[in-house]
């Protein structure tokens, strides 16, 4: 099975822009609206995983990321986030920064972000990332051979890399910003789940473009599809311009809407982000201030 078409009928395919549109704009808005509250923020920042990729980080800059991470964290008294993103050489530092915490190492590893490097040095990287003390890694799907329609190509490398990665939380990003046809994006995430990842990742967040709610909504519903073919759940991870609470809330919606509430937890829904974290604490404070007064 490795033509376009042979995986949309394997799976009945049956998305149309249409019905998304509708969808996006109808039931979904309503859930965002009811369900922002205090008990909603504190499951979005356990959601989290608290993303530093930035050319400059250093030890020292990564050091200072976590502390401030866990002052707010104790400050706010607020769910921890699920975990913390970073590059590989930083790994052994988050360990010791996260020590007691609960919350997870996850590294990006195998040719982040563009996967244009040698077969070796991707399979190398991403077996260093295995025998490190990470939990989780991040992997990037060769888009270059996805975009030739090499699909074979894709699946075998990325069935290479889930047995490479075998200890560990196996994150694929489809970089959905490069992928034009909403059909591109479900067959992407077949082949990533086919292959055995634990969650599909939306973005790199450095592409141009991030996640949309449209690429969200057709993630979510190859992950349905999939499910019901083989009784496997897969997680979601959501990343790339989610930077308010109101984004986030919609895209929370949309895993409600097609997956259901029981993919509304860490182990099944991620959001990765730099910039949303300490919104979030803020508004969490912000809730419980006002509860203080009310109460007085």
């Amino acid at each position: 099975m490795d033509t376009q078409q042979e995986i949309l009928n394997f799976y009945n395919y049956q998305l149309y822009d249409e019905k998304i549109s509708f969808d996006l704009d109808s039931s979904i808005q309503s859930y965002s609206k009811v369900n922002y509250n205090e008990e909603t923020l504190d499951l979005m920042h356990s959601l989290i995983d608290h993303t530093s990729l930035n050319i400059r980080d250093s030890k020292t800059s990564i050091k200072k990321f976590i502390s401030k991470l866990k002052t707010n964290i104790e400050k706010v008294d607020i769910a921890a986030p699920a975990s913390v993103c970073i590059f590989p050489k930083y790994i052994d530092i988050c360990k010791n920064e996260l020590k007691n915490t609960g919350i997870n190492i996850d590294c990006v590893a195998g040719g982040f972000p563009f996967v244009q490097t040698y077969k070796e040095v991707r399979e190398l990287e991403c077996k260093l990332a295995n025998d490190s003390a990470c939990d989780e890694i991040d992997v990037v799907i060769p888009l270059g051979d996805f975009v030739d329609e090499e699909y074979t190509n894709v699946r075998e490398d990325l069935k290479n890399i889930r047995k490479i990665c075998k200890d560990k939380t196996l994150k694929v990003i489809l970089e959905t910003g490069e992928l034009k046809k909403i059909e591109d994006i479900f067959v992407a995430s077949i082949l990533a789940m086919e292959a055995g990842c634990d969650f599909i990742k939306s973005s790199t967040g450095k592409s141009s473009m991030g996640v949309t709610t449209e690429a969200a909504y057709v993630i979510a519903y190859a992950i349905k599809l999939f499910n019901e073919k083989t009784g496997k759940k897969v997680g979601l991870k959501l990343s790339g311009g989610i930077t308010t609470t109101n984004i986030a809330m919609q895209f929370i919606s949309i895993v409600h809407y097609i997956l259901g509430e029981e993919w509304l937890n860490k182990d099944l829904l991620r959001i990765g982000t730099s910039s949303l974290t300490e919104k979030l604490q803020k508004e969490y404070s912000e809730f419980n201030d006002k509860k203080i007064v009310d109460e007085e």
